[in-house]
């Protein structure tokens, strides 16, 4: 009778220290798969290539002007605490014929890349943006494009700007936009 007991406790002891084990496991591969995904998906490299492609198309002519103009314009009339915060980029702020097609050409993207589904264009100081509840008043921006925004960066500094991106293979990335004069000058 005694030695059952104690195969019992043996059981017992053994079973405890299993499952300590594959918890702690569990918890280190979660942690990895997360940092994993996260990596994967935030600021690659094909992604900031087609952000940086748009921004140097953006800052060219007067389109870099126009979506300032467009911004500061949201800014005085948009009533949203959020969606005043920042502008889609859209075709119609740049009011070019084949606008769309030339963008997608100058980020380098073809039918087989990836393409962007919605560029945004807001302040560098992100705290305005990142204060409001933008999960809730910001509809058209999915949960990923928030928590992406959520997790940037920000940048006090007057006359900066950026573009953030979310793209078709549900990657996002962010890239400053700003003249250099502009800043020296400001």
């Amino acid at each position: 009778m005694k030695k059952n007991g104690f195969m019992v406790v043996e059981c017992v002891i053994a079973s405890v220290v299993v499952l300590t084990v594959i918890i702690v496991l569990y918890t280190q591969i979660k942690s990895v798969i997360r940092t994993y995904n996260k990596s994967y998906n935030y600021d690659n490299v094909s992604s900031l290539y087609s952000l940086s492609n748009f921004r140097s198309f953006v800052l060219t002519g007067d389109n870099y002007d126009k979506l300032v103009s467009k911004y500061q314009e949201n800014k005085n009339t948009n009533s949203s605490v959020c969606g005043k915060n920042y502008v889609f980029v859209s075709c119609s702020i740049f009011n070019a014929t084949n606008y769309c097609d030339t963008l997608l050409n100058v980020m380098g993207i073809t039918t087989t890349n990836i393409r962007p589904q919605q560029i945004i264009f807001t302040s560098s100081d992100l705290n305005e943006l990142k204060s409001c509840d933008l999960k809730h008043e910001a509809g058209m921006l999915k949960d990923s494009f928030v928590d992406y925004i959520l997790s940037l960066n920000v940048d006090k500094e007057e006359n900066k700007y950026m573009l953030i991106a979310e793209f078709d293979d549900s990657t996002l990335a962010s890239i400053n936009l700003y003249r250099a004069s502009e800043v020296q000058n400001g």
